[in-house]
């Protein structure tokens, strides 16, 4: 690994190609790895350059795993290739969710973002039943985009069930959210 130090002065920018390689933890979930047979969680997984502010600078503090990462938040575009029988859950905004579930699910899941009632999104017996992604005996790529996020986290499982609600945001657009849990 070539690190190199360079100066950034403000209004300019730089641009970073980072290849790296990340092992998930087994046993052990407290901030990322393998929650359960099945399921996954992946947090901080991705490389850091530094976070910045008007009175330290640059941050110099090394990531040692007990403290949270020192971040400016970001923007976030997020393809997730993973077997067709696991679900992701993810950062931001699923955006090509008609690729990856079947039609019932879409269906759901705009059903759930126009609603302050929870719904049931993926139940126990669509697991049991199976056909909730498009391609269950391949591979689906998830595509997520995310803006002023401090870290891009996500789940995957190919059991776990999920439920989902919209929360109003912004009354004068209308513009909501939607929350999921399992």
């Amino acid at each position: 690994m070539t690190v190199r130090k360079v100066k950034i002065y403000p209004g300019q920018t730089i641009k970073v190609n980072i290849d790296y390689a990340y092992s998930l933890n087994q046993g052990s979930f407290i901030r990322t790895g393998q929650v359960d047979e099945g399921a996954f969680f992946l947090a901080y997984f991705s490389s850091r350059i530094t976070g910045y502010d008007d009175v330290d600078s640059w941050s110099e503090y090394p990531y040692t795993g007990h403290d949270a990462f020192y971040n400016d938040y970001g923007s976030y575009d997020v393809d997730i290739t993973v077997p067709g029988n696991y679900q992701v859950w993810a950062a931001g905004d699923l955006t090509n969710s008609d690729k990856v579930y079947s039609p019932k699910f879409v269906e759901r899941i705009r059903q759930a973002e126009k609603q302050d009632e929870v719904k049931n999104t993926i139940t126990q017996t669509d697991i049991t039943t199976g056909g909730i992604t498009l391609n269950s005996g391949g591979l689906n790529t998830w595509k997520f985009h995310a803006d002023d996020d401090t870290d891009f986290a996500f789940s995957i499982s190919n059991h776990h069930i999920w439920k989902a609600a919209s929360v109003l945001v912004d009354p004068k657009t209308g513009r909501g959210t939607r929350d999921q849990f399992g």
